[in-house]
């Protein structure tokens, strides 16, 4: 390679080239030498470069199957009828306190939960059944419901119209009060619908004293869902 530079730069010498031209060529070729070098490790990190990237569209490709594959599985154990639910269990109060506790998860954030625990409550004989026949969207709404009223929160919204439970319509009637002191309670599970449902619960004075204790310190009985 050498032998031929020098041999090319004799001839231009005999030629009759200029030792200021000649030292130009020299110059441009060097520098052309480097351009070629530099394009030669360009072109090699550009390959490295499209294969990395051919290499993480598959695995994204991979992935969005599989993210579509887990919603999917999603979806269809979303869609699944209370019903059907209620086919995996064979104490329909296991089922009930199942649903209750999938309800509170949903409903309630992560920050919020050590604030607004499940507390203990009972399930009423007929509530089970009353439940049963719902709609999945229907259902939904009546395990929204008892969660606010679970948690306490259901006093503290409007939508809720949480109150104790009359005798009758006329105004002034006396409320609903069992032997044992337990007060009926309605709260609106949906609002300004047709047929409006509503649920129907007990508030249980605690079995640790005699009187009747402050609201916070009552059970719950979940006695029915009312169209």
């Amino acid at each position: 390679m050498r032998a031929r530079r020098l041999a090319a730069e004799q001839r231009l010498a005999d030629a009759g080239v200029s030792d200021s031209a000649l030292s130009r060529l020299r110059t441009s070729a060097e520098l052309d030498r480097r351009r070629a070098r530099e394009l030669l490790v360009e072109n090699a990190e550009l390959r490295t470069e499209v294969d990395r990237l051919r290499g993480g569209r598959a695995d994204a490709a991979r992935r969005l199957r599989e993210y579509a594959r887990r919603g999917s599985a999603m979806v269809d154990a979303s869609d699944r009828s209370p019903s059907t639910r209620r086919d995996h269990f064979v104490d329909a109060e296991a089922w009930v306190r199942h649903e209750i506790c999938c309800a509170w998860v949903e409903r309630i954030p992560a920050c919020d939960k050590a604030a607004y625990p499940l507390p203990t409550y009972v399930v009423g004989t007929d509530f089970a059944a009353s439940l049963e026949s719902r709609d999945a969207n229907k259902f939904a709404k009546a395990m929204k419901a008892v969660v606010d009223v679970l948690t306490g929160r259901a006093d503290q919204m409007d939508s809720r119209e949480a109150h104790r439970l009359r005798t009758s319509d006329a105004g002034g009637s006396l409320y609903v009060v069992r032997d044992d002191s337990a007060h009926a309670m309605r709260c609106a599970i949906e609002r300004n619908t047709p047929s409006a449902r509503r649920l129907h619960y007990w508030l249980l004075p605690s079995p640790r004293r005699t009187q009747r204790p402050p609201t916070d310190e009552f059970h719950l009985r979940f006695d029915r869902v009312l169209v």
